[in-house]
């Protein structure tokens, strides 16, 4: 049975050119994007004003030229007919030479790929009524066809208060005024339709195939998040009371539930805690304000920073953190995007950030801005300390990620959940507790993936007796993205149970890979090259059965990626690595 859920789940992930009608012969994104830099030059043919997007519609593929501030269609060119199933050619530049693709294809292939392999249409202003308009009037859809369905009845729904997914129609329907209480009755009543219509098509969905794996995981993680989404939607543009009305009960099943759980108690009394994806974000917001779990810590996702709208919603309408930017620096230009005058060396102290935020130009032809220096001061509780920006400029996400740490550092901790990534200027500050990792005044100098934890009592205390794991069943183990949260958690005790040998700490050390082995048994749960480091740990302790199964597992799971050509380099290393350690323990 187990079998054939697998084979479900697979036939869901990699059967999308099937249901999207490729057999047709229709190029993907991929083959797309690579005809177009196999044949042309970006370079020279789009101005420094212009950027370029490839757009998938009824008819066929098409390159567009886009203004950079406007966002307005300059030009669009057909490269691909469907009727004719043929290329056409373009006024773009010509690529000498072939053999090689030219410059920007990394970068285009970086896009969203996934939403033109699932969406029969995607990539330009208002796909999103054109997939409806399509997909609605049909009574029996394919289990993809259904998802795209879902996310054009998402994307509508947020193009009516904002373009922060891109796409959106200009403005038709000015907003009412800035948030809260931002969308006219008729804008709200639209916006909850849709909205509904998207939660309703992902429940037909899980009905129809429960094994289809989306993007965040599986149907139930996607639909408990689509009304975690709309209630933070609601929340930040409209208000509480409309919001509340996308609160409801049942939603998330128990692992993922207990990932929340364990994120939200790894952080100290007060936290601030910084996300960054779906997943590390709205299950949270559900235990705090479903399940009163943890309500002190103040979740703030990264991604969202950047609409200024977010960032006045949480530090001013639900007091969630303290911040310099007034509402009309939010919405200046200069703040979208700042660049560094490296003429002047000196620290600025990062609590006036603000202050020192210029025009680029006396009339910012560019909108941009400038701050006349890369080195920054922040106070904390017990000390100061510095931090240097590496990139060439920073985002409004960025600037409000320094000013939020600026202003509160002083009176509570700061925090990052383990999967996201602060900028760069802060990573060596950042040391381990449970499932977070707190941003401290000294700087750590790391080797490899190795981690510095904040306090070992405590986060041994936390992974052995804190941390909540309930019964689960084997769908758990059926979702990709499950395994990967697994993965991290394999790892985390893995490593948290190496520092605690370097201590001396054997028996903590045990309790922790057995902790970890009880909760996800190598019978239900696929070896991972994590599994090295408790296979190592087993056979440092004396325990040769264990070594030797875990041993064994992870070096079929690296013949598995060399036999498919998958995964990491060095695979002949670690074989023979292992078979170094077997040897080893048959000699104890």
């Amino acid at each position: 049975m187990k079998a054939l859920k697998l084979l479900i789940v697979f036939i869901s992930m990699f059967g999308l050119s099937i249901s999207l009608g490729l057999a047709q012969s229709n190029p993907n994104y991929g083959q797309v994007v690579r005809k177009f830099y196999e044949t042309y030059q970006e370079i020279n043919s789009v101005s420094d004003d212009e950027y370029l997007q490839f757009a998938k519609r009824k008819d066929g593929w098409y390159v567009e030229k886009l203004n950079h501030e406007s966002e307005k269609l300059v030009s669009t060119q057909i490269f691909w007919v469907n009727k004719m199933a043929s290329w056409e050619n373009l006024s773009f530049e010509k690529n000498d030479d072939s053999t090689k693709l030219a410059n920007g294809y990394e970068a285009a292939l970086g896009r969203n790929t996934y939403m033109f392999d699932v969406c029969p249409y995607y990539g330009y202003t208002n796909w999103y009524a054109d997939v409806i308009d399509f997909l609605e009037p049909q009574s029996q859809l394919t289990d993809t066809l259904l998802y795209a369905l879902g996310k054009a009845y998402y994307a509508k729904a947020s193009a009516l208060y904002s373009n922060q997914y891109g796409f959106a129609l200009p403005m038709d329907k000015k907003l009412k005024n800035f948030p809260p209480n931002s969308l006219e009755p008729e804008v709200e009543k639209e916006y909850i339709e849709l909205a509904v219509k998207g939660i309703e098509t992902y429940q037909k969905l899980e009905l129809q195939n429960p094994y289809f794996e989306t993007f965040v995981g599986s149907m139930n993680l996607q639909i408990s998040n689509e009304y975690m989404s709309n209630w933070l939607n609601l929340l930040v543009w409209q208000n509480r009371t409309v919001a509340d009305t996308f609160l409801v009960s049942n939603l998330y099943d128990p692992f993922i539930q207990d990932v929340a759980y364990n994120y939200l108690i790894s952080c100290p009394k007060d936290a601030i805690l910084f996300t960054n994806g779906d997943t590390d974000t709205y299950p949270l917001h559900y235990l705090q304000e479903q399940m009163h779990i943890r309500e002190d810590v103040s979740i703030v996702n990264l991604s969202l920073l950047n609409l200024p709208q977010y960032v006045m919603a949480f530090s001013e309408q639900y007091k969630k953190f303290s911040k310099s930017f007034s509402k009309e620096r939010l919405l200046a230009k200069e703040t979208a995007q700042v660049v560094f005058d490296d003429s002047k060396s000196k620290t600025l102290d990062a609590k006036k950030l603000d202050q020192f935020i210029y025009p680029y130009l006396a009339n910012n032809k560019f909108n941009i801005g400038l701050l006349p220096a890369r080195n920054f001061k922040i106070k904390g509780k017990e000390n100061n300390f510095e931090v240097f920006y590496h990139s060439s400029y920073l985002v409004l996400g960025d600037l409000m990620e320094l000013d939020i740490i600026a202003q509160n550092l002083e009176l509570r901790p700061v925090c990052y959940i383990a999967s996201a990534e602060p900028n760069r200027a802060f990573s060596n500050n950042l040391v381990a507790n449970g499932m977070v990792n707190i941003l401290q005044h000294k700087s750590q100098i790391k080797v490899g993936n190795e981690i510095f934890i904040f306090n070992i009592t405590e986060h041994a205390n936390l992974l052995l007796k804190q941390f909540r794991f309930s019964e689960y069943d084997d769908e758990v183990f059926n979702s990709t993205k499950n395994n990967n949260l697994i993965y991290n958690y394999r790892t985390l005790y893995g490593k948290s149970a190496k520092e605690m040998l370097k201590l001396g700490d054997e028996s903590t050390a045990l309790a922790l890979v057995e902790k970890i082995d009880s909760v996800f048994s190598p019978e239900v749960y696929q070896f991972s090259f994590a599994d090295l480091s408790i296979a190592l740990i087993y056979g440092e302790l004396g325990n040769k059965k264990k070594a030797r199964i875990y041993f064994d597992g992870v070096e079929q799971y690296i013949y598995f990626l060399k036999e498919n050509d998958w995964g990491f380099d060095d695979k002949e290393y670690y074989l023979e690595y292992i078979e170094r350690e077997r040897n080893k323990l048959n000699k104890k």
